[in-house]
C-alpha cells in the first residue's frame, strides 16, 4: 500500500526548501544583506508580531528566561565581571528589539537599587579628606 497523505497534510519535499531559499537569497541580495540577516529579521518580526498581546509576551519572556545572563556569587576576576556585564547587555538588546520591555522595566529589573532610593553617601570624608 503506497504512503499517501491526506489532502490536509502536506509533505514539503527537498526541491521546495531550496526554491524558497533560492527566493529568499534573490530578496536578501536586493536589499544588500546576507540571507542570514534577512531570516534573522524575518524571525524576529513573527516573535515581535506573536508577542502583541500580554499573554504571549510573557510566554515568551518566561522561554527567553533560560537564555538570561545569571551572575555569579563572587567575580574571580574584572574581566569574569565584565564578561557578564557584555552578555547582559546583548541580552538587554535583544529583548529591546523583540519590544518585549521598555528601557525602564529593563533598568528596574537589572538595578540592585529602586531609582526611588535616596541616594546616601556614608564616610564621605574618608575619600575626600
Amino acid at each position: 500500500m503506497p504512503n499517501k497523505l491526506s489532502d490536509v497534510k502536506m509533505r514539503k519535499t527537498l526541491t521546495e526548501h531550496k526554491s524558497v531559499i533560492a527566493v529568499l537569497g534573490k530578496i536578501a541580495r536586493e536589499k544588500n544583506m546576507s540571507l542570514m540577516d534577512l531570516m534573522r529579521e524575518g524571525i524576529r518580526n513573527e516573535i515581535r508580531r506573536y508577542a502583541e498581546n500580554e499573554r504571549a509576551r510573557e510566554a515568551v519572556l518566561n522561554v527567553l528566561k533560560d537564555f538570561e545572563p545569571v551572575p555569579e556569587n563572587e567575580w574571580s576576576s574584572p574581566a569574569e565581571l565584565a564578561k557578564f556585564k557584555r552578555k547582559q547587555r546583548c541580552f538587554d538588546r535583544l529583548i529591546l528589539d523583540l519590544k518585549l520591555k521598555t528601557p525602564d522595566n529593563i533598568e528596574k529589573d537589572n538595578s540592585a537599587v529602586p531609582s526611588s532610593a535616596e541616594i546616601r553617601v556614608l564616610e564621605f570624608e574618608e575619600y575626600h579628606a
